[in-house]
């Protein structure tokens, strides 16, 4: 039987002071991970439980960021999202939730995605609703003082924010201080993110225009950089160098922490 009371990190963790909905939020997700299958069943039977993806419910239950080009998705999607997770032994075999049909690429359709999120999350933490009030709003006023053509960014930025506080457990998606990098690397002209996102004077020429869509610069993370095989710089590749984890412009997926 595990020792818990004798990890390192339980040990180091009992000095460490943190905001009342931080520590619900902590001990909600300990609960979850006793019996995760539990816990999904009864609340998708819940009559008050909103819509939302099948597989996005699973990363909210289990603490992971959700992808909100698949909530986006969901929304008006006539086919059931049937994702199943099977476990062999040691190996868990995911079947179905295929890529998304729409990704997030716009103020109006960020905002959609946005509001299904935030639903979801106060239904399971009633406890976060001020806190993604508060986020929200931030992230509006940005929308509001950047040009549309450079939209993608604050999309991008909002991206890795949510992924970083998804990934730890001392951080408020209000704790601003907490992600300052990722804002400077995303909305700065000097941040790292800058170089592969779209100038405000740049259109499309005639010749662009003629090319099929699927030649034409992307918004996705480019999957050879991320294997470090992507012989093209930022600014020329199809796709963004982004990490495919996080979102983050200064490492690939194998080296995301």
């Amino acid at each position: 039987k595990l020792d818990v009371a004798s990890l390192p990190w339980v040990q180091n963790d009992t000095s460490i002071m943190l905001p009342t909905t931080l520590r619900q939020t902590q001990e909600t997700l300990l609960n979850f991970a006793k019996d995760y299958k539990l816990a999904k069943r009864l609340l998708v039977n819940s009559p008050r439980c909103p819509q939302f993806p099948d597989a996005e419910w699973d990363n909210i239950l289990k603490g992971r960021p959700v992808d909100f080009d698949r909530v986006l998705s969901g929304t008006f999607s006539i086919t059931f999202d049937d994702k199943q997770t099977e476990k062999i032994g040691e190996i868990e075999i995911a079947v179905g939730a295929a890529a998304p049909a729409k990704i997030v690429r716009t103020h109006g359709e960020w905002t959609i995605a946005w509001e299904q999120y935030v639903a979801a999350i106060t239904f399971v933490f009633p406890w976060r609703t001020s806190e993604l009030h508060g986020y929200g709003q931030s992230v509006l006023r940005l929308f509001s003082a950047i040009i549309p053509s450079l939209h993608n960014r604050v999309i991008c930025y909002d991206k890795a924010v949510r992924t970083r506080v998804a990934q730890r457990r001392d951080l408020l998606l209000t704790d601003v201080e907490g992600y300052a990098d990722l804002k400077l690397a995303w909305l700065s002209e000097l941040g790292v993110g800058h170089t592969g996102n779209s100038s405000p004077r740049r259109t499309l020429n005639s010749r662009e225009t003629k090319q099929p869509a699927s030649s034409r610069r992307g918004w996705e993370p480019c999957i050879r950089w991320n294997n470090g095989k992507c012989s093209s710089d930022a600014g020329a590749c199809r796709y963004l160098h982004i990490c495919r984890r996080c979102g983050s412009p200064a490492h690939t997926s194998h080296d995301c922490s």
